[in-house]
């Protein structure tokens, strides 16, 4: 009974390795995608979405004019997206005339409730509807808010996941080492 035993427990310990493997070579890949999609001085993916008033709006053309673009992944129904989506507006309003620039993306949410967010905040910037999520798929993206630094040429310039406090002084760094643009 204890050999019955001893090979039940062995052929357990096989299925859990050969599971554990799968897990971790899944994410493994899941993260290099990601990683390799927004690493710093990688091609930002493209981006064109509407923006509120049905224009296509593309993150290059953007950029091309800006010494940085702030591209603000958020939904209307994210309490940590809104709270960073005030504190880009007060930036924004203080250093849009220095090159920056912020596109804020909704994902998903009812039109209504994004009109009456950005009516009652007065987002002084340029919100886009990604209303079937796709650019959120093609970047990759797990977390909202998820906040990508894009510089002049094009490229990323940071990759932030979450709420970040320090974000402002991020932008401002950042912003300073871009140098006179546009």
């Amino acid at each position: 009974m204890s050999r019955v035993i001893k090979i039940v427990a062995f052929a357990a310990l096989l299925v859990a390795a050969a599971s554990y493997s799968a897990v971790v070579k899944s994410h493994r890949w899941q993260e290099s995608w990601r990683t390799k999609s927004l690493e710093a001085g990688a091609a930002a993916p493209p981006l064109a979405l509407p923006d509120l008033q049905g224009d296509t709006v593309e993150l290059r053309s953007v950029a091309a004019d800006r010494r940085l673009v702030v591209v603000s992944f958020w939904g209307v129904w994210c309490d940590p997206c809104r709270a960073e989506l005030k504190d880009l507006a007060r930036l924004y309003s203080e250093r849009s005339e220095d090159g920056l620039e912020v596109l804020a993306v909704s994902i998903g949410g009812f039109r209504r409730d994004v009109d009456r967010f950005v009516e009652e905040e007065q987002l002084p910037f340029e919100v886009l509807l990604d209303d079937e999520s796709q650019t959120w798929s093609s970047y990759g993206l797990r977390v909202l808010p998820t906040t990508v630094l894009v510089g002049p040429d094009g490229t990323v310039v940071r990759a932030i996941e979450g709420r970040d406090r320090a974000l402002e002084g991020q932008i401002e760094y950042y912003l300073g080492r871009m140098g006179s643009h546009g």
